[in-house]
């Protein structure tokens, strides 16, 4: 992730061109991830004894956000 400890150290909090580009990415990462065009690479989960039913975010079910195997997507005909 472009604010990771690797990245992040580049960015100004005060500069809002810097927040506007995190911001960007932010919400273009929502976007691909809500049409499924990528799939999410970790998840937050807990576990109870009890049944509380399931919640997701934004019908981000744990079953959707697997990729079939052998499963290509149409985009990487664009790349080698």
């Amino acid at each position: 992730m472009m604010v990771d400890r690797g990245y992040g150290h580049g960015y100004d909090i005060s500069n809002a061109a810097d927040r506007l580009k995190v911001t960007m990415m932010a919400e273009l990462n929502e976007i691909l991830l809500d049409t499924k065009t990528l799939k999410p690479t970790w998840m937050k989960a807990y576990f109870t004894r009890d049944d509380r039913g399931k919640t997701f975010y934004r019908d981000r079910r744990a079953i959707d956000c697997v990729r079939p195997a052998g499963f290509d997507p149409g985009w990487r005909r664009f790349y080698r």
